[in-house]
C-alpha cells in the first residue's frame, strides 16, 4: 500500500512538469503527507482539456457513500481489482487524476519494529501516482472532494519491504490517464503496471517518519549510505525467499470427539506471509470443514455455504488437509 509520500516542489515545477493550466493552490514543501490531509491532484477538465491544480482529501469518498468517514479506509485503490469495487468502478471510467510526489514510504516489519525506507526517482525527480477522485455532498450543500492512490505488485526493489507499491505513472501515459474522453477501462488498466526498478532509488530513513504529524526535511534523508540499504534490500529478499521454500510447520491437535463419534481436529499448517493464520477445522468422518480463513470468507462467503463438503474446499483447506496426511497425523 501507499501511506506516506512527500512533495517539495515548487507550484511552478509542477505546473510546467504536467502542464497545468490554472493552479487553484499555493504549494508548500511537504515531506510526509499523510491520509486525511488536503492533498494536491491534478485533474483534467473534459470539454477543452484543460488541466488545473487542486487540493483534495486523501481518503476517497463514493458520491453514494452515506457517511464521510468511509475516507478513512479508501487512500488506495488496488489496480487489479478497481473496476470490479463499487467504490472505484465509477471513478476509473470518468475521475482519474494524478497526484504528484517525488518519493514516498514503505514500511519494513521486522519482529516488533517497523522500518521505514523512502523511494525515489534518481536526483529527486517529480513523478505523478496514478489516482482516483470523486465529489461528495455534505449535509449542509458543501461539496467534499477527495482521491485514493492506485497500488499494483510491488517491483523487485520495493517488494522486500512491502508487498505492494504505489502506480508510478510513465510520463507518456499521462495524458491518457488523464483524459476523461478515454472510458476505455480494459486499455487503462494496462497502465497501471509496477514502474521499473532500475529507475528507481531506496534509503533507509528516521523513525521520525512514523508520525503523521512529523512533517520535516530529516524525514527523508538517509541515515544510512544508499549502498548499504540496497545491501539491506537484496539480504531481506534473500531472506524472503529462503523462508518462502521452507516447508510449513505443522501442528495437528485432536480438539474433541462430539456426540455420534465424529472426530475433529484444528490445524495450524498455513501461515501467510503478512503473518495472518487461519485455522482450518475438518470433519474426518462426513467431510465437511470449516474454516476462518479471511481470504475464505471474502471470496465465497457470498456465494456458498458456511459448511462446505470435499467438492467445495478451499484451496487452503486442501493444503492443511492433505500435508496432514501426507505425514501421517490425519
Amino acid at each position: 500500500m501507499c501511506g506516506r509520500y512527500t512533495l517539495h516542489h515548487s507550484t511552478q515545477e509542477v505546473a510546467e512538469r504536467f502542464g497545468v493550466e490554472q493552479a487553484l493552490l499555493s504549494l508548500k514543501p511537504r515531506y510526509n503527507v499523510a491520509p486525511s490531509q488536503q492533498v494536491p491532484v491534478i485533474t483534467q477538465e473534459r470539454e477543452f482539456g484543460l488541466r488545473y491544480l487542486e487540493g483534495y482529501q486523501w481518503g476517497l469518498v463514493p458520491f453514494w457513500a452515506k457517511d464521510a468517514s468511509v475516507g478513512q479506509r479508501l487512500i488506495n485503490a488496488r489496480a487489479e481489482t478497481a473496476d470490479e469495487r463499487p467504490a472505484f468502478k465509477w471513478a476509473i471510467g470518468r475521475r482519474r487524476c494524478i497526484i504528484p510526489a517525488d518519493g514516498f514510504y514503505e514500511w519494513k516489519r521486522e519482529e516488533k519494529e517497523r522500518i521505514p525506507v523512502y523511494f525515489s526517482r534518481p536526483e529527486g525527480e517529480l513523478f505523478g501516482l496514478a489516482g482516483l477522485w470523486e465529489e461528495w455532498k455534505r449535509p449542509d450543500g458543501s461539496v467534499l472532494h477527495s482521491c485514493a492512490i492506485m497500488t499494483t505488485v510491488a517491483n523487485g526493489l520495493v517488494d522486500p519491504v512491502c508487498t505492494r507499491m504505489p502506480v508510478i505513472l510513465r510520463p507518456q501515459d499521462e495524458a491518457a490517464w488523464l483524459d476523461p474522453r478515454n472510458q476505455n477501462v480494459p486499455e487503462l488498466m494496462r497502465l497501471l503496471r509496477p514502474y521499473p526498478e532500475d529507475e528507481m532509488e531506496a534509503w533507509l530513513v528516521s523513525q521520525h517518519v512514523n508520525s503523521p504529524f512529523f512533517d520535516d526535511p530529516s524525514c527523508a534523508e538517509p541515515i544510512k549510505d544508499r549502498q548499504e540499504t540496497l545491501n539491506w534490500i537484496a539480504a531481506s529478499a534473500a531472506l524472503l525467499k529462503k523462508q518462502n521454500r521452507l516447508p510449513k510447520r505443522r501442528c495437528v491437535r485432536r480438539d474433541h470427539v462430539v456426540p455420534g463419534g465424529q472426530v475433529f481436529f484444528q490445524t495450524k499448517s498455513f501461515t501467510r506471509s503478512d503473518g495472518t493464520r487461519w485455522h482450518p477445522i475438518v470433519d474426518i468422518e462426513s467431510g465437511p470443514v470449516f474454516c476462518d480463513c479471511p481470504d475464505f470468507h471474502f471470496r465465497h462467503a457470498r456465494h456458498e455455504p458456511d459448511i462446505f463438503t470435499p467438492q467445495f474446499w478451499c484451496k487452503h483447506v486442501a493444503r492443511a488437509v492433505e500435508n496432514c496426511r501426507r505425514h501421517g497425523e490425519i
